[in-house]
């Protein structure tokens, strides 16, 4: 008797939070800050909220395309190559309107710095100072690893739409 007590309180219980209503909270901003509304944020130019479904290469493809269209002061896209099925890989460099101006010179002095034999140590601490911080991130370098992707999208926004200091 105890036993079909407790089948049936558990299938009750299993039933009553079957039939209860989600509750979701209200979705907040894709990344905290101000925005530049010129640059059209993932979901839009999705067509679906990012992370709701992987997002075809060829959508990343087209958002950044979107995106530097937009900025191209602030964006600029290079192809790398291409994968063995034939889809672009790039590299999305987004920066200050300097910077990307300077893109060739900021790339030597790195590859200098990489490779110092030689270089006279004036020399070394002068490109110190003068080469602005680079962060690269690699997203998505395993065919199954689909969020990577996604988060490029969201921070590739981000740092390009951004209007905080």
């Amino acid at each position: 008797m105890l036993t079909r007590f407790t089948a049936a309180t558990a299938l009750g219980f299993i039933l009553l939070a079957c039939a209860a209503p989600a509750q979701e909270s209200p979705p907040g901003p894709l990344l905290p800050g101000d925005h530049d509304a010129r640059i059209a944020t993932p979901e839009a130019l999705l067509g679906f909220p990012l992370g709701a479904k992987p997002a075809h290469p060829a959508a990343i493809l087209a958002c950044f395309r979107t995106w530097s269209a937009a900025a191209p002061e602030r964006l600029a896209i290079e192809t790398t190559g291409f994968t063995h099925e034939g889809r672009e890989l790039i590299v999305a460099v987004v920066s200050s309107p300097e910077n990307l101006k300077r893109l060739a010179d900021i790339r030597a002095g790195f590859a200098r710095l990489a490779d110092p034999q030689g270089l006279p140590e004036a020399a070394s601490e002068r490109l110190l100072d003068t080469l602005p911080a680079v962060a690269w991130m690699g997203y998505s370098i395993h065919g199954d690893e689909m969020s990577g992707a996604d988060a490029a999208l969201a921070l590739g926004w981000h740092l390009l739409a951004s209007t905080d200091p």
